[in-house]
C-alpha cells in the first residue's frame, strides 16, 4: 500500500486546504505491554467520529511489533523500551511505534491502514511522519524520559511504570500484562 492509496500523497499534503478546524482529540493510556523484554506503553488516539482502538487494533500492533523489532537482531543501542500510538483518524489508521536509542533518541516506524480494515502497511512518505495529535502523547513520553531516566540516574523501571497521565487529558484504561511487572 502506498501513501497514495490511502489519499495521502505528498503532493496533496503540501498543497491542503485547512478544511476541519483543530478539535482536541480523545488520547488514553490503554495500558503496558512486555514481551521478549521489551516494554511498550501503548496509546490510543481517536477522531470524534471513530472510536478508541479496538482489542482487534491493539493485537494487530503487537504483531508489527513482533515482527519488527522482537524477531530481528537486536537494535545497536536500543534500551527495549518503548511506546506504541494508535491512530484512528479521520480518514485513515496509523500505528506509530517509538523506541528508545542511545540516551535521548526515539527511532519510529509508521504503519497505516484505511479506517476500519486493520490492514496494516509500512507507511513511507518522507513528508509526513507525526501528526500534532501524536505529539502530545510524545511530549509525555519525552517529560516521563528526561524525569525518569536522564534526570534520576537512570531509573529504567521508574519510566515503565510511571503513570501516564499528568499535564495532559489521559485516563488509564487497562493493564494489558500485570502479571509481567517485575
Amino acid at each position: 500500500m502506498t501513501s497514495q492509496d490511502l489519499g495521502t500523497d505528498t503532493e496533496s499534503m503540501l498543497n491542503a486546504k485547512f478544511i476541519h478546524p483543530y478539535e482536541p482529540r480523545s488520547t488514553s493510556h490503554v495500558g503496558l505491554w512486555q514481551e521478549n523484554g521489551w516494554s511498550f506503553n501503548i496509546y490510543s488516539i481517536h477522531h470524534q467520529t471513530r472510536r478508541a482502538a479496538s482489542p482487534e487494533i491493539i493485537e494487530c500492533a503487537k504483531s508489527l511489533t513482533r515482527d519488527r523489532l522482537l524477531r530481528g537482531a537486536p537494535h545497536p543501542a536500543s534500551h527495549q523500551l518503548g511506546f506504541i500510538i494508535l491512530h484512528q483518524a479521520l480518514g485513515s489508521d496509523y500505528i506509530l511505534l517509538c523506541w528508545w536509542i542511545d540516551t535521548n533518541m526515539i527511532c519510529q516506524h509508521l504503519f497505516a491502514a484505511k479506517p476500519r480494515e486493520a490492514r496494516y502497511h509500512d507507511f513511507s512518505v518522507s513528508a509526513a511522519a507525526i501528526c500534532v495529535f501524536e505529539f502530545e502523547v510524545i511530549a509525555i513520553e519525552r517529560r516521563l524520559w528526561i524525569e525518569h531516566v536522564l534526570s534520576s540516574g537512570g531509573s529504567v523501571a521508574a519510566y515503565i511504570h510511571a503513570p501516564r497521565s499528568g499535564d495532559s487529558p489521559l485516563e488509564v484504561v487497562v493493564d494489558l500484562d500485570a502479571n509481567t511487572r517485575k
